[in-house]
């Protein structure tokens, strides 16, 4: 839970998992036992199963909240990094460039870091390398450990510490470069197999509607949808992220277009006309939209 990006009391956690497994092993037991008697059918017994999902799912739950804060970290270490040189050949220390990103928003991952560690010197006292290297010790994440610990290492031998950060920004940055273009690869894969898909699918559809399976040619109009869903999921899970937050509300452009797409279905019975036109609606109602550049 220290590293998974969680503020909140470890007892609190417990207590809430503990009343909701007290709750479910209240509600199961008598239905599971009730189950059984009348229908003589021991599958109910596996309601008494559920109770104890609740007793192992913060495990599960704050070890993928670790792993994701973790892979967050990786991916706003190069623009931290940058931003602490900037800093450094200014005069200032890496704890002031943490204590300038915890009151800033942009650095999401590193900001909880920085509240952490501004937490360490100004409420336990501790001197800023101690609380640096005291992260470094602990930290889950070797990258971003190696990172604290080669600063902390470069203060205390008199070292050049903008070299360091300007050494490890370049190190970082011809990372995130191989990321990039290893995504670009992973994208136009993808894409090529998607096309591919696109053919063949609904090639093996038609031939075995022909072949008497009427049922599959009631899928083609469904195809573009869900192979359009396939990859937007592959490409946003392989794309590397970047601190730029983007909100939007998608669910009146969705509501839209279904409401739209059902009703010309229901109407006109036309399934591509109604796809179609619940794609188009969509498109139209959506918030994202590409920005023209300036030429200045």
């Amino acid at each position: 839970m220290l590293f998974s990006n969680e503020f909140e009391s470890p007892v609190v956690v417990s207590t809430r998992y503990t009343a909701l497994f007290l709750i479910a092993l209240t509600v199961c037991v008598p239905f599971a036992v009730a189950g059984v008697i009348v229908t003589k059918q021991f599958v109910f017994a596996g309601l008494l199963g559920l109770p104890v999902v609740f007793l192992f799912l913060p495990l599960v739950s704050f070890k993928n909240k670790k792993f994701d804060f973790s892979k967050a970290l990786l991916d706003e270490l190069p623009f931290f990094a940058s931003i602490a040189t900037i800093m450094s050949s200014a005069g200032l220390t890496l704890f002031s460039a943490f204590e300038r990103v915890s009151r800033s928003p942009v650095f999401r991952a590193f900001r909880s870091e920085s509240l952490i560690i501004t937490r360490d010197v100004e409420l336990f006292g501790r001197a800023p390398l101690d609380a640096l290297n005291e992260r470094a010790r602990r930290h889950p994440n070797r990258m971003y450990a190696s990172f604290l610990s080669g600063y902390t290492a470069i203060v205390k031998s008199g070292g050049s510490v903008e070299t360091y950060l300007i050494e490890r920004v370049r190190e970082y940055l011809e990372w995130l470069s191989f990321r990039w273009r290893q995504y670009a690869e992973k994208t136009s894969f993808l894409g090529e197999m998607m096309i591919l898909m696109f053919f063949l699918v609904p090639v093996f559809l038609i031939l075995g509607s022909a072949l008497g399976v009427s049922f599959l040619s009631a899928l083609l109009p469904v195809l573009p949808v869900v192979f359009g869903g396939v990859l937007y999921s592959s490409v946003i899970a392989n794309r590397p992220r970047y601190p730029d937050a983007i909100k939007a509300n998608v669910w009146l452009p969705i509501s839209l277009a279904a409401a739209c797409s059902f009703a010309v279905f229901f109407v006109l019975r036309i399934p591509y006309l109604s796809i179609g036109l619940g794609l188009g609606v969509f498109a139209r109602a959506s918030p994202f939209r590409p920005c023209r550049r300036s030429g200045r």
